[in-house]
């Protein structure tokens, strides 16, 4: 292993492993499960992302939103998922 890259505490815990000073925790099927699952979490979240878009064009997107009886963000992200799933096609004029 590289330990180049590594900082103090992360070689202190290498040493500390290495060294076999390290203990298993009590219930460690317990405790794979539980940090599994906040990695999967963690990987499933939302995420936010800004996009410059002109006052216009999220006037019209609240408008149509309201209409809809959704949100703003919930119809932004439907519009994307769907340009995604190729249900809409980019036209210039």
């Amino acid at each position: 292993m590289n330990n180049d890259k590594l900082d103090q505490e992360e070689l202190e815990i290498l040493e500390a492993f290495n060294s076999g000073r390290l203990k298993s925790v009590p219930n460690l099927s317990d405790e794979l499960k539980k940090h599994k699952m906040y990695a999967a979490n963690t990987l499933n979240s939302e995420q936010t992302t800004n996009v410059p878009i002109s006052n216009t064009i999220i006037s019209k997107i609240q408008n149509r939103a309201i209409a809809e009886g959704i949100s703003g963000q919930i119809l932004i992200n439907k519009i994307l998922e769907n340009f995604i799933e190729n249900k809409y096609t980019l036209t210039y004029r």
